[in-house]
């Protein structure tokens, strides 16, 4: 499974909205890692704000399987839950190696 592929069944498994998992795949596709979020909120044509406000709708709902994102600043936030999502990725191909 393609990472990006992984992301959408990821966001469809958190109940992300349609909004929530557009910023959220866009925050977290291997080629935006050194992207803004202003330039991000730009690409998807929103405000920052409003991406902002989506990401963390994001890191709320991935709460629920992730306890640590709910004690992480913001900036921590991405990181926690890239490192979650990768290590989960990267178990799963693991698994279907064997």
């Amino acid at each position: 499974m393609q990472w990006a592929d992984f992301l959408a069944k990821e966001a469809a498994t958190h109940s992300l909205s349609p909004e929530q998992t557009a910023a959220f795949v866009e925050r977290l596709k291997t080629e935006n890692l050194g992207k803004s979020e202003a330039k991000l909120a730009s690409e998807l044509n929103i405000g920052a704000a409003a991406f902002k406000k989506r990401m963390a709708e994001v890191y709320e709902k991935f709460a629920k399987s992730y306890p640590e994102l709910a004690t992480s600043n913001s900036r921590g936030k991405l990181e926690k839950l890239r490192a979650c999502l990768t290590a989960k990725y990267n178990g799963g191909q693991d698994v279907r190696h064997n």
